[in-house]
């Protein structure tokens, strides 16, 4: 199974574009201080896909980067012509590809976009992240919650791989330098609020 052409397929069709689930985002925006991470921060957004993140908060940040590895969502998000006044700069970009950004940002938001990538490529992308975040800086990740899809066949159906569960992920986080100032625990999705240290 070719994890990132299943991932690359389903976010690529026209037929799936449409705003995120409330109660996903509900729980997704809950995790943020809108202080300390979002007004007058420098954002980066790791898989974008519907820009409902964007279109909440990106005008209050100094400035916010959105990446996908999908380039349809890059050029469906780019013709959405109220973005435009917001100043959202939206790259076809792979996480995982994204070393040679240092010390650039604030807050690094992964609302999920993890949770299509196997575990190896995982640890990749928090090697990124913490490149990329300022000493400091916030990673504020939320996925699929292991411990509530209890049958592989539930969990993998989306294309979700990266199986530990949230005991284990808070401390793979805090391996790679990341104090936890938060971490949420709702049925089927929890969220991570982690510290660069």
């Amino acid at each position: 199974m070719n994890i990132d052409k299943l991932v690359l397929d389903w976010y690529s069709d026209p037929a799936n574009w449409q705003p995120h689930e409330p109660g996903a985002g509900d729980f997704d925006n809950s995790l943020l201080d809108m202080t300390k991470m979002i007004v007058d921060k420098n954002v980066l957004n790791v898989g974008c896909f519907y820009p409902n993140t964007e279109l909440k908060y990106a005008w209050l940040a100094n400035s916010w980067d959105a990446i996908d590895v999908s380039k349809y969502v890059i050029d469906r998000c780019k013709e959405m012509g109220y973005l435009k006044d917001i100043r959202v700069n939206f790259m076809n970009l792979d996480i995982r590809e994204f070393s040679h950004y240092v010390d650039v940002y604030d807050t690094v938001l992964d609302f999920s976009s993890g949770d299509h990538l196997v575990y190896a490529d995982y640890i990749i992308m928090l090697k990124n992240v913490k490149e990329a975040l300022k000493k400091d800086g916030y990673f504020v990740t939320t996925y699929a919650n292991l411990d509530y899809f209890d049958t592989p066949e539930a969990f993998g159906q989306w294309g979700y791989e990266r199986r530990i569960n949230s005991f284990e992920l808070v401390e793979l986080i805090k391996s790679y330098g990341f104090a936890i100032e938060r971490n949420e625990n709702k049925s089927s999705r929890s969220g991570i609020v982690a510290r660069k240290i």
